[in-house]
C-alpha cells in the first residue's frame, strides 16, 4: 500500500491532508478512465529522519555480502575472479564512490543537484512512507546472513563446498547454475520490487505537483529521481552483469556407452558429458538512460523525460565509466580475452563456455531405460546390466527440482530454490540404442576328405528343435549363446573307402561377441599293407611259392604265396606268419628271414614289409688232392651230429649253418711210402646259402717248375730258392726242382730274380720276388724285360690289408617314420678285401715311400659280393685278369632297390651302389734300356658299362669316377681329377657307356719313372617316386688296361 500525500503545503513544507474523504480520479491521454467509488482517507506524512542514508547503507552491504557470495562460488576460468570484483567494486560506487554515489547526494555536493537544497527531512519521510526502506531491510538482512555464514566458513580454514556441496568439476558446474537461478530470483523478487516502488512514487509526485520546474521548483522530485535512479542501476547492476558471471544455460549433452551391445548378465559402462555457457550482457549508453527513464513511471509527459534524460545521461556516464575502467584492467592482464573495447558507449562481457565436464555424481542426472525387462540401470556406478535378449532404448536426463538434486547449502536462503540439478535449464540426451544378448558364431572346420567327396555334419542347437546341416567347413553366424551339439557321420568315397569323422559327437559352446571353433578330421577307415616277398625267384627256373599268413582284427585271415598288397584292412596289429618251402630243383628248403613279423596298419596308411627268404642251407666244397689211383682219409664233423667220411674231392649240400670241422688222415701209396696230409684239422665256417671252400693236400715231395721268359736267346737267368729251413738253390733257366712240402716243414718259398745285363741292356724280372707256400707241384714264371711294364698294384699309404677292398657293394634306404616324425635310415657296405691265399708279391716302392701288394702277371682272381638290407640289394661277381703289358676287368651283377612308398607324401628313397676300386693307384714302371737316351710308354684305358632294366623299372644312374695321380721318384707328386658321368632318364631301358682315354708316360736319363693312376668305377640304382616301386637293372661293363711302349 502506498499513502499518497495528496496536498503539500509550500509554506510548511510539508504535506496537508485533506479535512474527509477525497475522491481519487486516474485519467489517460486526458480523458477519466477510473475513480474510486468511496472516498480515500488520507493520513499525516510521518517524519522518519536517515532513512535515505539508512538506504545508502543497505545498498553498500548489499555490495558486500553479493561480493562474498560470488567469491565462494567455484572458479572455472583465471580471470573469472577477477571480473566478479569489477562489478561488485561498481555495485559499491553507486552507494559510495564519487560525485555521483548516494553519499554525494546525503551530502548535497554532488553536481547531479545542480545546487538544488536538499530536504532529507521530507526524502526521509517519503522513504519511509512507500515501504521502500523495509524492502531494502529484507533484502539485506538475506545477504547479509550469507555473507556472514561465508565469512565464519572460510576464517574456520575451509576453502571448498563453502557455497555448495563438494564434488569434482560437475558438482562445481551445478554450484554455479543454481546460484544463477537463485541471484536471478532475487533479482526478480526484491530488487526489481523495490525499484519499482519508488518509480511509482516518484510519478505520482510529478502528477500532484502540475510538472513544476525540475530544480528550483521542485526539489523533493529532484532527491527522488536521483535516489530512483541509484536503486534502478542497482537493479540493472545484479541483472546484466552479475548474472553475466555465471553459466546460465546448457549446450551441450550427451551419453556415450563402453559398448553399445552386451550379452545377458554382462554390464556395459557409460559417460554422460554436459557444458553449459553464459549469457553474456552487453551494455549501451543509451540502454542505460532508457532504464533510468523508464524507470520514472507512468504520467511524465515527454518535454519532461527529455529533460530528465539529460540529467540522468551523468549516472548513465557514471556506471560505463566504472565498467570500462574495469574491462580495460582485465584485458591488459589477460590478453587471452580478447574483449572489443574499441566503442567507449558499448561494452560486451566475455562469452564463457563451462565444460565439457564428466557428471559422476548420480545427484545429478538419472540413466532411463525405457525397458528394464531388458536393460537395468545402475545410476550410482554408471552402469548397464542385461536382464533379456532384446533392444532397449536408453537416455540420460538431468534430475529436477527437489532435495536430491540441490547443490547449494541450505543455509543459504535467499528465496526458495526451484531448479534442477543445472538450474533451470533441463536436458536429456539422445536415446541410444543398446543391444543386449548380442550373437556368437560357430566356426566347424572339416578337413581330411578327398576332394569331391562333401561331408556329413548335423549342428543341433539348443532348443532341441533346429538343425543345420554340413557339407563342409562353414561359419554359423548370429547364433543365441548356448551348447550346440555337432555330430558327423561316415561318408564313403567311390573307391570304396570309408572316412570316419574325428569326434564323431561333440559340444561346442557358444558365447556373445565371438567366434567359437570346432574340429572335424576325417581319416580313412581302412588301411592297406605292401607285402613283398624276395628270394624266391629263381629267374628261368620260375618263382617258388611262399608260404604266408596274415592274421589281423575281427578274425582277418589271407594266405599268400607272392608279392600282395592287401586293401580295405581296419586299423590295427596283424600278424604276418612266414614258413619254410621246399624247392625240389635244387634240393633246398628256403625259410624267410623273420617267422613272425608284427606289422601297424593305419587307416589311409599303406604298410610295408619285406619276407626275405633264402636257402636254409649252405655247402662245403671239399677239394682233395691225392695222387691218381690213391684213397683220401677225410672225416668232416658238424652241428646236430653230422658225419661225412671222404676219399675224394666232393660238394657237401644240405649243410645245416655253423661251423664244421675237417680232419684229414695220413694214406700209404702203393710202394709203401706213407703220404703226408696238410692241413691235418681245419675249420670250415657254412652260412646259409653259401658255398664254403675246403682243401686237403696229399703229397711226398712237390715239383716246383721254374719258367724264364723275356732274356735273349742263349742268355742265362740269375734266380735263387730258398726257404728259411735252409734250402737254397740258383737257377739260370727253365728248371724243375724237388723240395719238402710246406705242409711237412710249414715253411715258406721264396724266388729271387736278380737284374740280367745284355750288349749293354739291363734286363730286370717283371716281379722281382715272389714267395708262396708248396703243398703240391708249383710253377713260377719269372719274366725279364727291358722295357716299361705294367704292375696293378692294391695298397694303402701305408699299405693296410684291412683297408684294402677290391670292389665293394653299398646298399641304403630310408623312409619317413610317421611315430618318431624323423628319418629312418639303413647303411649296409661289405667289401672284398684280398685273401692271404692270393698269390701276391711284396715289393718296396723304388723311392722308398711305400709297402705295395702286386698281383701277379699272368693270373686270374675271381671276387663275389652279395649285400641286402629290408629294402635293396646288390649282387656282383669280377674277375681281374692281369697279364704283361695289360689287364682286363670284368664285372656282372644285380643291382634292387625296393621302395613300398607312399603316393601321398612321396616320403621315401632306397638305393644300391656298386663300387670297384683298383686301390690307390695303378703303377707303370718305365726302365729305360742303358744304350737308349730315353723311352716313352703310353697308357689306355677302355671303359664298357651296360646298364639293363625292364620296361616297368627304373634305373636312376651309372657313375664312372677317375681319380689320376702321377708320381715321380724324387718329386712331388701333381694330380688331377677327371669325371666322366653318364645318367639314363626313367624313359630309357639300357645305358651304354663308352670311353677310351689315355696318359703319356716320359722316359727320364735319371733312372726309373713310374706313373701311379687311380680307377674307381661307381653304379648305383635308386628309387625315390613315392609309390611302390621296384627298380633292378643288370650290370655288365669291361674296364680294359692296356701298355704300349714307343
Amino acid at each position: 500500500m502506498v499513502a499518497i500525500p495528496l496536498f503539500y503545503d509550500s509554506t510548511l513544507g510539508w504535506s496537508k491532508p485533506p479535512t474527509g474523504p477525497v475522491t481519487l480520479e486516474i485519467d489517460k491521454d486526458g480523458q477519466p478512465v477510473a475513480q474510486t467509488a468511496v472516498g480515500i482517507t488520507v493520513d499525516s506524512l510521518p517524519h522518519a529522519s536517515g532513512t535515505t542514508a539508512h538506504i545508502r547503507d543497505l545498498i553498500d552491504s548489499l555490495a558486500t555480502n553479493l561480493g562474498a557470495v560470488l567469491a565462494s562460488a567455484p572458479v572455472t576460468f583465471p580471470w573469472e575472479q577477477d571480473l566478479r570484483d569489477s562489478v561488485i567494486a561498481m555495485m559499491h560506487g553507486l552507494a559510495d564512490g564519487g560525485d555521483s554515489s548516494l553519499t554525494a547526494i546525503i551530502n548535497g555536493t554532488s553536481p547531479l543537484l545542480n545546487g538544488t537544497k536538499l530536504n532529507l527531512e521530507l526524502t526521509d519521510a517519503l522513504l519511509a512512507s512507500t515501504g521502500a526502506a523495509t524492502y531494502w531491510e529484507d533484502l539485506n538482512n538475506g545477504l547479509s546472513a550469507a555473507g556472514t555464514q561465508i565469512r565464519q566458513t572460510i576464517a574456520a580454514g575451509e576453502t571448498r563446498g563453502i557455497l555448495c556441496r563438494p564434488g569434482g568439476p560437475d558438482m562445481d558446474l551445478a554450484c554455479k547454475m543454481q546460484l544463477y537461478v537463485i541471484l536471478k530470483n532475487f533479482e526478480q523478487e526484491f530488487l526489481s520490487q523495490t525499484a519499482q516502488e519508488w518509480d511509482l512514487l516518484g510519478g505520482t509526485l510529478f502528477s500532484m505537483l502540475g510538472y513544476t520546474s525540475l530544480v528550483a521548483d521542485s526539489p523533493v522530485l529532484v532527491v527522488a529521481d536521483i535516489i530512483g535512479a541509484a536503486l534502478t542501476m542497482a537493479d540493472y547492476v545484479l541483472k546484466n552483469q552479475v548474472l553475466s558471471l555465471l553459466p546460465s544455460h546448457i549446450i551441450s549433452f550427451d551419453l556415450s556407452l563402453a559398448a553399445d551391445s552386451i550379452d545377458i548378465g554382462q554390464h556395459t559402462n557409460s559417460q554422460v558429458t554436459l557444458m553449459a555457457m553464459n549469457s553474456p550482457a552487453t551494455v549501451t549508453m543509451n540502454e542505460l538512460i532508457d532504464n533510468l527513464i523508464a524507470g520514472l513511471g507512468f504520467g511524465l509527459p515527454e518535454n519532461v523525460k527529455a529533460t530528465l534524460r539529460l540529467f540522468l545521461t551523468d549516472i548513465a556516464r557514471f556506471i560505463l565509466d566504472r565498467l570500462r575502467s574495469a574491462l580495460i584492467w582485465l584485458n591488459t592482464t589477460y590478453p587471452d580475452l580478447n574483449l572489443d573495447l574499441s566503442d567507449p558507449a558499448v561494452y560486451t562481457f566475455p562469452e564463457m563456455i563451462f565444460g565439457p565436464v564428466t557428471v559422476t555424481e548420480p545427484d545429478l542426472v538419472r540413466l532411463v531405460s525405457y525397458d528394464e525387462n531388458i536393460a537395468r540401470v545402475d545410476t550410482v556406478m554408471f552402469e548397464w546390466e542385461g536382464m533379456h535378449r532384446g533392444k532397449v532404448e536408453i537416455q540420460a536426463q538431468t534430475r529436477g527440482p527437489g532435495d536430491r538434486s540441490k547443490v547449494i547449502r541450505e543455509w543459504f536462503c535467499l528465496c526458495q530454490y526451484t531448479g534442477g540439478a543445472f538450474g533451470e535449464d533441463a536436458a536429456m540426451t539422445k536415446r541410444y540404442q543398446l543391444t543386449v544378448g548380442r550373437p556368437g558364431e560357430l566356426q566347424v572346420v572339416i578337413d581330411g576328405l578327398p576332394t569331391g567327396l562333401d561331408a556329413d555334419v548335423l549342428v543341433i542347437y539348443p532348443d532341441g528343435t533346429t538343425f543345420k546341416h554340413l557339407t563342409a567347413t562353414e561359419t554359423i553366424p548370429d547364433l543365441e549363446r548356448g551348447d550346440y551339439q555337432v555330430q558327423a557321420s561316415e561318408r564313403t568315397a567311390p573307391d570304396g573307402q570309408v572316412y570316419v569323422p574325428d569326434p564323431a559327437s561333440q559340444v561346442a559352446t557358444v558365447v556373445g561377441d565371438s567366434t567359437t571353433t570346432v574340429h572335424i578330421t576325417y581319416t580313412p577307415k581302412y588301411g592297406s599293407m605292401y607285402l613283398v616277398v624276395n628270394g624266391l625267384d629263381f629267374g628261368e627256373a620260375g618263382t617258388l611259392p611262399a608260404d604266408i599268413r596274415v592274421e589281423g582284427p575281427d578274425g582277418y585271415v589271407r594266405e599268400l604265396t607272392a608279392t600282395t598288397v592287401l586293401d580295405s584292412l581296419l586299423p590295427g596289429i596283424y600278424d604276418v606268419f612266414a614258413f619254410d618251402v621246399d624247392y625240389p630243383a635244387g634240393d633246398q628248403t628256403y625259410i624267410p628271414d623273420k617267422d613272425l613279423l608284427e606289422i601297424t596298419v593305419e587307416g589311409g596308411q599303406t604298410s610295408p614289409v619285406v619276407v626275405q627268404y633264402g636257402p636254409k642251407y649252405g655247402f662245403i666244397d671239399m677239394f682233395i688232392d691225392v695222387p691218381s689211383g690213391l684213397e683220401a682219409d677225410v672225416d668232416v664233423t658238424g652241428p646236430n651230429g653230422y658225419f661225412r667220411h671222404l676219399t675224394a674231392s666232393a660238394v657237401l649240400d644240405s649243410l645245416e649253418e655253423g661251423d664244421y670241422t675237417v680232419n684229414a688222415h695220413e694214406i700209404v701209396d702203393g710202394n709203401g711210402d706213407t703220404l703226408s696230409v696238410s692241413p691235418i684239422t681245419q675249420t670250415v665256417t657254412v652260412t646259409r646259402g653259401q658255398h664254403a671252400n675246403a682243401a686237403v693236400h696229399y703229397n711226398n715231395n712237390p715239383a716246383l717248375t721254374i719258367h724264364v721268359t723275356g732274356l735273349p736267346l742263349g742268355e742265362q737267368a740269375i734266380i735263387t730258392v730258398s726257404s728259411p729251413n735252409g734250402y737254397s738253390a740258383l737257377v739260370t733257366g727253365d728248371t724243375v726242382l724237388h723240395v719238402e712240402s710246406s705242409s711237412v716243414s710249414g715253411q715258406k718259398y721264396s724266388v729271387t730274380a736278380y737284374p740280367v745285363t745284355v750288349n749293354g741292356a739291363t734286363y730286370r724280372a717283371r716281379i722281382p720276388e715272389q714267395s708262396f707256400y708248396m703243398y703240391s707241384d708249383w710253377t713260377v714264371t719269372v719274366d725279364y724285360a727291358a722295357r716299361a711294364r705294367m704292375d696293378i698294384t692294391l695298397g694303402r699309404e701305408p699299405y693296410d690289408p684291412h683297408q684294402n677292398p677290391l670292389i665293394q657293394a653299398t646298399v641304403h634306404s630310408r623312409y619317413w617314420d610317421a611315430a618318431t616324425s624323423s628319418w629312418t635310415a639303413e647303411d649296409t657296405t661289405e667289401s672284398a678285401p684280398l685273401k692271404d691265399d692270393v698269390p701276391l708279391g711284396m715289393t718296396t716302392d723304388s723311392c722308398g715311400l711305400w709297402n705295395e701288394r702286386t698281383v701277379l702277371h699272368n693270373s686270374t682272381h675271381n671276387y663275389i659280393i652279395d649285400q641286402k638290407t629290408q629294402y635293396s640289394n646288390a649282387k656282383i661277381s669280377m674277375t681281374l685278369d692281369v697279364q704283361d703289358t695289360s689287364a682286363v676287368i670284368t664285372f656282372d651283377g644285380t643291382i634292387n632297390a625296393v621302395y613300398p612308398g607312399d603316393a601321398d607324401n612321396n616320403s621315401g628313397w632306397s638305393s644300391a651302389t656298386i663300387n670297384i676300386d683298383l686301390g690307390d693307384m695303378l703303377k707303370v714302371l718305365l726302365s729305360k734300356p742303358d744304350t737308349a737316351t730315353s723311352s716313352v710308354a703310353q697308357l689306355w684305358f677302355t671303359l664298357d658299362v651296360s646298364l639293363i632294366k625292364p620296361v616297368t623299372d627304373t634305373l636312376v644312374a651309372g657313375t664312372v669316377r677317375w681319380d689320376r695321380r702321377h708320381h715321380y721318384c724324387g718329386y712331388p707328386a701333381s694330380s688331377e681329377d677327371n669325371w666322366l658321368s653318364e645318367q639314363m632318364t626313367y624313359a630309357d631301358t639300357s645305358l651304354t657307356v663308352h670311353r677310351r682315354f689315355g696318359a703319356s708316360l716320359l722316359g727320364s736319363q735319371n733312372g726309373p719313372e713310374e706313373l701311379k693312376e687311380n680307377i674307381e668305377l661307381q653304379i648305383s640304382c635308386e628309387s625315390n617316386h613315392g609309390v611302390p616301386a621296384h627298380q633292378s637293372g643288370e650290370i655288365h661293363g669291361t674296364l680294359e688296361i692296356i701298355l704300349e711302349q714307343r
